[in-house]
């Protein structure tokens, strides 16, 4: 199976499992919009899954549901698309143990300028710079943004062309697809 394909299971795992599994009669509107916000470039598709567990956590007018793993891919997209420069680009998991329950977050991360730089949509795309030497350890970049509460973190890789030249050079050079390798 190729990074391409992995990323495509990936997308409609993810659409289908977080966006329909406790969204409630609003679920077919968030996975539309999940699709719009990749864009026509990646490839999505929205299957329905039943799931009896709700929740009682309501969702602000726009946001998505469980979004920050696809705005964490498209606020790298749309950074190589002002020419910003996203060097080996990550999706950062982490997951914190509260009194509530395990709660879990993905934010993007790359290197710029010699530096790892974050991007959490969740606080309004702030971005956030820290040592390199932490780039490839998850669990030590992930308690660098939000502390010792940290209990497990996982990066995953985003093997995205424009992001291995560095940048776009032309807004017609993005590539057809996102691929996750790992």
């Amino acid at each position: 199976m190729n990074t391409t394909t992995r990323f495509l299971a990936l997308a409609a795992l993810f659409l289908s499992v977080t966006l329909f599994a406790a969204a409630g009669d609003k679920s077919l509107e968030q996975a539309r919009r999940a699709q719009a916000l990749l864009g026509p470039e990646v490839w999505s598709q929205v299957i329905r899954v039943e799931n009896d567990t709700r929740t009682e956590r309501s969702v602000a007018g726009g946001e998505l549901r469980n979004g920050c793993f696809i705005e964490s891919v498209v606020a790298l997209r749309d950074r190589l698309l002002r020419g910003g420069e996203a060097l080996r680009p990550q999706l950062l998991s982490y997951y914190i143990n509260t009194r509530n329950g395990q709660q879990g977050h993905t934010v993007l991360a790359y290197e710029a300028a010699g530096r790892v730089e974050v991007i959490d949509s969740a606080q309004a795309g702030k971005r956030f710079a820290f040592p390199t030497t932490v780039a490839g350890d998850a669990l030590k970049l992930a308690r660098e943004l939000q502390g010792p509460a940290v209990g497990s973190a996982r990066l995953f890789p985003i093997d995205w062309p424009a992001a291995r030249a560095g940048r776009y050079s032309d807004v017609s050079t993005a590539p057809a697809a996102t691929a996750i390798s790992g």
